[in-house]
């Protein structure tokens, strides 16, 4: 008896461990989520969220021509 309840203790320790880990894994990728959301888009995509998020933005985007411009910005 006192072998199964020692190893019940183990693996309720273990599964313990493992699902605050999952939560913190949960978190952390929550993070890099929000950021690459505007970071994966496309270069089209990315000049229209520039030219509806800022009044006059449209003047700026012209000037975004090439792909080193747009990095910059990003």
């Amino acid at each position: 008896m006192a072998n199964n309840e020692i190893e019940q203790i183990t693996t309720n320790g273990t599964s313990d461990k493992k699902r605050s880990k999952s939560k913190t894994e949960i978190n952390h990728n929550n993070d890099y989520s929000y950021i690459s959301d505007y970071l994966q888009v496309t270069n089209r995509i990315f000049k229209q969220m520039l030219i509806s998020s800022l009044e006059g933005a449209d003047k700026i985007v012209k000037r975004l021509n090439t792909s080193e411009k747009i990095n910059y910005i990003r």
